[in-house]
């Protein structure tokens, strides 16, 4: 089976497949230049997309608790916190 899948993919007599040309980038993290694969790379390492996912993810944190303060806010209404069931 394995030898059947790998006869279809390249035979003697055809073209290997082609790489397609690295790109010149520049991180959008941390700035350091790289050459990237693909054409919509913008990080430059693992370390970088972690670091970018983790810095979100505060974002998303931080916007969660300011709509739960509004909202918060909005319920109170002078109305003081000790009364609320």
């Amino acid at each position: 089976m394995a030898g059947q899948r790998w006869s279809r993919r390249w035979r003697p007599g055809r073209k290997p497949p082609t790489q397609p040309p690295l790109r010149q980038r520049v991180c959008v993290l941390c700035g350091a230049p790289f050459l990237a694969r693909r054409s919509h790379a913008r990080l430059c390492s693992a370390l970088c997309r972690k670091r970018l996912e983790r810095a979100r993810q505060q974002e998303r944190a931080r916007m969660r608790l300011e709509a739960a303060w509004a909202r918060w806010a909005q319920e109170d209404q002078g109305e003081p916190r000790e009364n609320r069931p």
